[in-house]
C-alpha cells in the first residue's frame, strides 16, 4: 500500500514537472514573439524618435542625408571650430 502511494505521488510529481515545462515554454514563446510584433511595429513607424512622425520633401531628406554624411558633420565642426571670426559678420561687412 505504501509503495502504491509513493508511485502515484512520484507519478504526479513528474506531471508537475512536464506541465510546468511545458508551460513555461509556451509562455516564453508567447513573450518573444509579442517583443518581436512590437519592435516590428516600432520599426515599420520609424523607429523610437521623440515626438510625432514627420513627412519630409526630397529636398529635405538630401539636406538631411548631407547634414549627417561625413562632409556634413565636418561642415558642423568647422562652423563650431570657428565660430569666433563668424559672429557679427554681417556688422562687418
Amino acid at each position: 500500500m505504501r509503495q502504491t502511494e509513493l508511485r502515484r505521488v512520484a507519478t504526479s510529481a513528474r506531471s508537475l514537472v512536464v506541465a510546468s515545462g511545458i508551460v513555461n515554454i509556451l509562455l516564453t514563446t508567447l513573450g518573444i514573439r509579442g517583443l518581436i510584433e512590437w519592435m516590428s511595429l516600432l520599426w515599420s513607424q520609424g523607429g523610437c524618435a521623440p515626438g510625432e512622425a514627420v513627412h519630409l520633401t526630397q529636398e529635405q531628406a538630401e539636406a538631411l542625408r548631407w547634414a549627417t554624411s561625413t562632409e556634413g558633420k565636418f561642415a558642423r565642426n568647422l562652423m563650431k571650430w570657428n565660430s569666433d571670426s563668424l559672429t557679427d559678420l554681417e556688422s562687418k561687412a
